[in-house]
């Protein structure tokens, strides 16, 4: 199949780790196990890059999944139209922590800041968890 397929060109990507991504900023100390975890990114896109940006997130989207998300979406506000929502699911605490600390690249931080540099500001992040039983 390489013959008639061909090989796929990675010369320009730069597997490098990357841990461009800040700490997270929780007032709770989750346990390790703790998940699914819920990470939510809100963007502010003005309406003459919005279709640049859906663009520019479908590579994000391949970085998340590469990494350890399922489930990602990205959502516009319709009340808001200027307003995108980017969400996925992580199995645990501890899998987020290792997107933050191993997984990330160099190619996957460009990738990040060619949607980032299409918004008006940096995304506010959250990340949800599933709450303790009752009791």
């Amino acid at each position: 199949t390489v013959v008639r397929l061909g090989l796929h060109d990675v010369s320009h990507l730069d597997p490098s780790p990357s841990t461009h991504w800040p700490d997270p900023d929780l007032a709770v100390d989750p346990d390790p196990d703790a998940g699914p975890v819920l990470v939510l990114s809100e963007w502010t896109v003005p309406a003459d890059r919005s279709a640049d940006f859906v663009a520019a997130m479908a590579k994000v989207a391949r970085v998340r999944q590469r990494t350890g998300g399922r489930r990602w979406g990205l959502f516009q506000d319709g009340a808001r139209p200027d307003r995108f929502v980017e969400s996925y699911l992580v199995p645990s605490w501890a899998e987020h922590l290792r997107q933050h600390e191993e997984r990330l690249t160099v190619t996957d931080a460009r990738s990040e800041a060619a949607a980032r540099e299409l918004a008006a500001a940096p995304p506010v992040v959250s990340h949800l968890f599933v709450p303790p039983p009752p009791g």
